[in-house]
């Protein structure tokens, strides 16, 4: 597959940095599906993944590594020292390393770390002055659970990151446009964040059919009709805005606004250019978020 034809978005503020390659895939050309779970063609996956690498740079060779994402808070930091018990990676078909967690870091050059993802938000920062990357993948539930705030205090902790000099960009995923969720959803955004009520747009009931009352007799002269009756009403709907929330934990964990980018692009809206779990209805391919440090 020529690496002309692929689609890659590069955010403007990780775009200047010369020692990272990054980028976020789309569904073009074709079916541009990363994701093995999902394939039809476990070959095409493997040749998919080879035109990623090689569209990326073509200077040296990438080991992609890649996550068994479980919505958690659970972040692996590259490379391991066997001392964290979570066991070694497994290998892909294609010889990318795959880890169970749902965010990746690394200092090391030469490391492609990847999440893969259909609605949920692909996350990416760097740190350019420790040259230091990550890779987040943010649905609610890591969203909930804190998991890129999580991520920018292990890069403090394990390789002494300072967030004000952090740029984090965000990738395609679907906006609160289409991110109809539960009211248990809502809950646990209220819970745990006191501007949860920023996170959240609330569409109030409105009637599904109206029945006008039938008097028995016409009213006596000077009294009002009857008013009609509602009936049926539908129920109060809840959409999430993940960009914000993540954005937000992003500037309590120190980095600054202006570092952050954000897509504009909603998956669910744009299924021309992007797999979609929510719009697809679980029938779709995944696309990833990559980035890593350039071999010298």
């Amino acid at each position: 597959m020529p690496t002309t034809r692929i689609k890659l978005l590069r955010a403007p503020n990780l775009a200047r940095l010369c020692w990272l390659a990054h980028g976020f895939s789309t569904r073009a050309p074709g079916a541009f599906n990363l994701n093995y779970s999902v394939a039809k063609s476990p070959a095409a996956v493997v040749r998919h993944r080879r035109a990623l690498l090689g569209a990326l740079t073509a200077r040296r060779p990438w080991q992609l590594v890649t996550l068994r994402q479980r919505h958690t808070d659970l972040i692996r930091v590259l490379p391991l020292e066997g001392s964290d018990g979570l066991g070694r990676p497994s290998r892909e078909r294609d010889g990318a390393a795959k880890f169970t967690g749902d965010a990746l870091l690394t200092d090391r050059p030469g490391l492609l770390l990847a999440v893969q993802v259909a609605d949920c938000l692909p996350i990416l920062i760097a740190d350019p002055a420790r040259r230091v990357v990550a890779a987040v993948h943010a649905g609610w539930r890591g969203t909930l659970a804190g998991i890129v705030a999580k991520t920018v205090g292990r890069m403090r902790q394990e390789f002494g990151c300072r967030p004000k000099r952090m740029l984090a960009a965000f990738g395609p995923g679907i906006h609160r446009c289409c991110y109809e969720v539960g009211r248990e959803v809502v809950e646990g955004f209220e819970a745990k964040f006191a501007y949860w009520d920023k996170l959240i747009l609330r569409i109030a009931p409105s009637p599904s059919q109206v029945h006008w009352q039938q008097p028995l007799m016409d009213p006596a002269p000077g009294l009002p009709r009857p008013r009609p009756a509602v009936t049926s009403p539908y129920g109060e709907k809840f959409f999430l805005d993940l960009v914000e929330a993540n954005r937000r934990q992003l500037v309590e964990a120190g980095l600054k606004a202006k570092s952050i980018w954000a897509s504009p692009d909603c998956t669910a809206c744009r299924t021309d250019l992007f797999f979609s779990h929510r719009a697809e209805r679980g029938k779709t391919g995944r696309m990833m978020g990559v980035v890593g440090i350039v071999q010298r």
